[in-house]
């Protein structure tokens, strides 16, 4: 299992996160890179947007704006 010319970087452009049924975004434009080998942790409170910013890079839900490379 791997990526034809080997390991790339998680890239996050001006993303921003809506949850079904709210207004408000549960993160706005963000912007990230995440290189190989890099250790991540994603902490918060409850609802702040953890399960739905991994939705999104694991193409499981789409953002509302932004994308992720």
């Amino acid at each position: 299992f791997g990526i034809e010319g080997g390991p790339v970087a998680l890239v996050a452009k001006d993303l921003t996160i809506l949850s079904p049924g709210y207004t408000e975004p549960l993160l706005e434009k963000v912007n990230f890179t995440i290189n190989p080998g890099d250790k991540v942790v994603l902490w918060g409170p409850h609802a702040s947007g953890k399960s739905s910013l991994a939705d999104v890079i694991y193409r499981t839900a789409e953002a509302y704006s932004g994308r992720v490379e």
